[in-house]
This record gives C-alpha cells, sequence and structure tokens, in this order.
C-alpha cells in the first residue's frame, strides 16, 4: 500500500509538472503572438514571426484561425476561394504648403540675375478638406504566391482659397515564394496629381529579392535588395535600394531602406536617399516616427548647378480608435535661395 501511494504521488508530481510546463508554453506562445500581429507594416514578416514563434507550440483555437487565415491570404492551404476585396472611404484635414502648385513668393536669384514671379502663380497655403477613397483587391494562384492591387484617390478643397485639387494612385504587385525563405516581388506604380496650375505624374516598376530569417539577439527580419525603373514629368531614372525590415523581441518594430539613384545630364533627380521608420506601444497606444534624408543632385538652371537636401520627420499615432494624427516638419535645403523651404504637415484621419 505504501508503495502504490508513492507510485501515485510521483504520478500527480510528474501531472503538475506536465500542466505547468504547458501552460507556460501556452503563455509564451499567447505573447509572441501578440507582438507579431500588432506590426503589420511589413505583412509578410508578420506571418513569419507569428508562424515562427508558435512552432512547436500549444496554441488556442482563436491564433490557429489566425494562422490559418495569414496562411491562406498568401495563396497556402488552397488559397483564396475568390478574389479579396474591400473599400475604404474616409475624411480627412490636413494642412498643405502649397495648394494650386505655385512658386514660391520671392524673387528668384540666380548670379547676377533677379526675375519677378507673376502675383497669379505664386503658391497658396492652408488647410483643406478631402475626401479619401481606397480599394484593395487580393488573388492567389500559388503557395505563397498573390497578387495585390491598390487604388488611392483623393478629392481635396480649401475653403480659404475656394480650390480644389485630385491625387490619384494605382499599385499592382505580384509577390512569389520563391523556394524556402526566399522571395521574388515586382511591383508596378502609377500615380497623377492635378492643381489649378501644374499636373504631375510618375509610373515605376520596381523588382526585388528577399530573404526572413530569425537573428538572436535581434529578432524577425527581412532583408531585400531591388532596383526601380522611375519615369516622372521630365526624366527617366534607374534606382537601387536595400532595405532591412525588423519585428525586434521587445515591441518594436523598425524598417531602414538605403536608395541611390543614377546620375543624369543636367537633371535634378535623386542621387541617394535614406529613411529610418519606427513603430512601438506607449501606454496601449500605437506611435511611428518617420525620418527621411534625400540628396538630389544634377539640376541646372541658366547656367548654374543646382542640388536639394530634404529632411523630414514625421510622428503619427491614434488619438481615438477611429481617429488618427499625423504631424511633421519637411526642410528644403537648396544650393540656389529660390528653392530653399521648410513647411509643416499635419493631417487628421477619421476611419469609418
Amino acid at each position: 500500500m505504501l508503495y502504490l501511494m508513492r507510485v501515485l504521488a510521483m504520478m500527480l508530481r510528474i501531472n503538475l509538472i506536465v500542466f505547468i510546463l504547458s501552460f507556460t508554453t501556452f503563455i509564451g506562445a499567447t505573447s509572441v503572438k501578440a507582438n507579431c500581429l500588432m506590426f503589420g507594416e511589413n505583412e509578410r514578416l508578420s506571418n513569419y514571426c507569428l508562424l515562427e514563434s508558435v512552432k512547436g507550440k500549444l496554441i488556442d483555437q482563436s491564433t490557429a484561425d489566425i494562422v490559418v487565415q495569414k496562411l491562406t491570404q498568401e495563396g497556402y492551404l488552397g488559397g483564396l476561394n475568390k478574389p479579396a476585396t474591400t473599400f475604404n472611404f474616409y475624411p480627412d484635414i490636413a494642412y498643405s504648403n502649397n495648394i494650386n502648385g505655385g512658386n514660391p513668393d520671392k524673387p528668384l536669384i540666380v548670379g547676377n540675375l533677379e526675375f519677378e514671379g507673376q502675383p497669379d502663380l505664386v503658391a497658396k497655403e492652408g488647410v483643406v478638406l478631402s475626401l479619401n477613397l481606397n480599394g484593395t483587391s487580393r488573388s492567389t494562384y500559388g503557395e505563397g504566391r498573390y497578387v495585390n492591387a491598390f487604388v488611392s484617390g483623393a478629392f481635396f478643397i480649401s475653403p480659404k482659397h475656394n480650390l480644389t485639387y485630385t491625387n490619384a494612385r494605382l499599385t499592382i504587385c505580384s509577390k512569389n515564394r520563391v523556394t524556402g525563405n526566399i522571395y521574388f516581388d515586382a511591383c508596378a506604380v502609377e500615380g497623377t496629381q492635378k492643381k489649378d496650375i501644374t499636373k504631375s505624374t510618375d509610373k515605376s516598376v520596381t523588382a526585388s529579392v528577399s530573404r526572413l530569417s530569425n537573428v538572436d539577439g535581434l529578432g524577425f527580419v527581412e532583408g531585400k535588395i531591388g532596383v526601380t525603373h522611375l519615369v516622372a514629368d521630365d526624366y527617366r531614372q534607374n534606382q537601387a535600394l536595400l532595405s532591412l525590415d525588423t519585428i525586434h523581441k521587445d515591441n518594436l518594430y523598425s524598417n531602414i531602406t538605403i536608395k541611390f539613384g543614377e546620375a543624369l545630364h543636367e537633371q535634378l533627380a535623386m542621387k541617394r536617399g535614406i529613411s529610418l521608420a519606427l513603430s512601438s506601444f506607449l501606454y496601449g497606444k500605437k506611435y511611428s516616427l518617420y525620418l527621411s534624408h534625400e540628396y538630389n543632385s544634377g539640376g541646372m538652371l541658366l547656367g548654374v548647378s543646382r542640388s536639394d537636401k530634404t529632411n523630414n520627420v514625421a510622428i503619427t499615432t491614434n488619438i481615438s480608435a477611429a481617429m488618427q494624427i499625423s504631424v511633421g516638419l519637411t526642410q528644403v535645403k537648396s544650393s540656389i535661395d529660390y528653392f530653399n523651404q521648410m513647411y509643416p504637415s499635419i493631417s487628421l484621419t477619421h476611419a469609418w
């Protein structure tokens, strides 16, 4: 009898240890799941983070449902039965430093020459109200392979100046898993903006190769290298890019992107640029910080060379469940004083 009691006690201890280990593993899986899903800036990386974090762990039904949904969206488990389409309509209020597409309100001085601009072509600034429409569509055609289409349009109105302008942009991307954690993507983008004085268009095609990995001490990483062919109103340019997206172990997402552009003859164009994006949660609220620096060179104006340095900083957060605010500052330093600028940016967006 004493021996039997000892055996029962040992079995009870074993079952208790198994339960504690299972519960701890479950809690760990829930914690990492939240960290992966909080940062959706990079869908592919977020899904990779989620799958790697729950691998070999016990998960609840809600987590299993999320994993299945995420995999289906990327073409796994049979993919989507039909194209997934969404539309989003929302108002916005913002500040614009150039509502009509005008020129700086100061004389143009080049060497010993000075030119006065026409008053009716001077840039107008102020508050603008906008109505925005975004639409997305996705179709899967293989494991880790799908086509994403995104279209956006906005109608802006300035009550102060009784002026309007429009923006429109279409993006189509083919996302492809090549093998293992290696991916190949190709994206085509076309955008246009129509203002009272100016109209501008841009087109680009980008091809890139990326790799997903789990780096000890850093987090879940997507490294990317790519090339872009840009077609603007006045020129065409080839560009190269390097980027690193990371979901860090502790409540942080980061992206760093470096770009290089080919030199063009007597044409102001991007020579190099670098940007840094950070997102984190503080006191239950998500904050996103964006910093960028771009150097443009190669321009000529009346025989005088022109180069510009543009610095930008912006921070975005939600002030309520449906209201987002973004505040920023842009500075342009040009070798020709006429093009120097410094202006704020602020927008308030309501999501339905």
